[in-house]
């Protein structure tokens, strides 16, 4: 690497840069396309684009290609970018305001079950299938192409805005996303939160399974601990829907963060205990 980063640290780091590029990149853009256009029309188009990303990654493990399987990462989150404004967005166009806090749990929580049994199957392959995890494409295109076939079943949803004008240039737009936000409170707190919490999901990311090869887990053990925040968020997004009710509870995100920053606190007085790590991520 030339005085660079270690290569180790490198390669954890570069996927999932890669992955996060395009939130940045088309964030903005994806978010006003959906109010320009129906968000049932946009989930639909952007399931059956997972499709096609599986199918880019499948060859990818075909060929045993990490270029190739590099791009499948950006071209994820490029399908991610332009799937979660519609995604998030139509929620309150389908349940109203008294539900959105119990409807904001229910789909955080069903979105890190899926993640999670992406993580723990996902290390059951790379161990199962060593050097043929091509093998695992047929899964991958599978249940993506069971997200699709799911989406066709969402009730229509019209336009919230058809004329309001596409922006290309990503760094005007979210000036103008900023601006809109003054004086509000609330959501300058979640976003800020919110920014904190998907930074410290990215290093996990990396953390985790370094910390696994430190202690010489296998790669189904590491999954298992890789798991244990989205545990977490699931429980927490329950608790969240319960306590909010029929309202947006603002109070709790200062106190989510206050406990985050225990619980990763905590896992320095025993960090050679996989049991006690556990319990802090889960905790985070």
């Amino acid at each position: 690497m030339g005085g660079g980063l270690p290569s180790w640290l490198s390669a954890q780091a570069i996927p999932p840069f890669l992955f996060s590029l395009p939130f940045v990149l088309f964030g903005p853009l994806t978010g006003s396309l959906a109010d320009r256009v129906s968000k049932s029309r946009i989930i639909q188009v952007a399931n059956f684009l997972e499709i096609v990303v599986m199918g880019v990654a499948t060859l990818a493990f075909w060929l045993t290609d990490y270029g190739v399987l590099l791009g499948a990462v950006f071209l994820m989150g490029t399908q991610s970018a332009i799937f979660g404004p519609s995604k998030y967005g139509c929620i309150k166009e389908m349940v109203g305001s008294r539900e959105l806090s119990r409807a904001n749990a229910l789909i955080q929580s069903s979105t890190m079950i899926a993640v999670l049994a992406g993580v723990f199957l996902g290390g059951i392959f790379r161990d199962q299938l060593g050097d043929r995890l091509w093998m695992a494409g047929v899964w991958y295109v599978s249940f993506a192409t069971l997200g699709w076939l799911c989406s066709l079943r969402i009730e229509p949803l019209p336009a919230a805005d058809p004329g309001r004008p596409v922006s290309w240039n990503p760094v005007s737009e979210l000036m103008s996303h900023w601006r809109a936000t003054e004086g509000q409170r609330h959501l300058v707190l979640s976003i800020i939160a919110s920014s904190f919490f998907y930074l410290m999901s990215a290093s996990f990311l990396i953390v985790i399974p370094t910390y696994g090869r430190w202690m010489g887990l296998s790669d189904t053990h590491t999954s298992v601990l890789t798991a244990m925040p989205g545990l977490g968020i699931i429980a927490g997004a329950g608790i969240a829907g319960r306590v909010s009710g029929d309202r947006i509870e603002g109070g709790l995100i200062p106190l989510g963060l206050l406990g985050m920053a225990a619980s990763l606190l905590a896992t320095s007085f025993a960090p050679v205990n996989i049991a006690w790590v556990s319990v802090c991520l889960l905790g985070m």
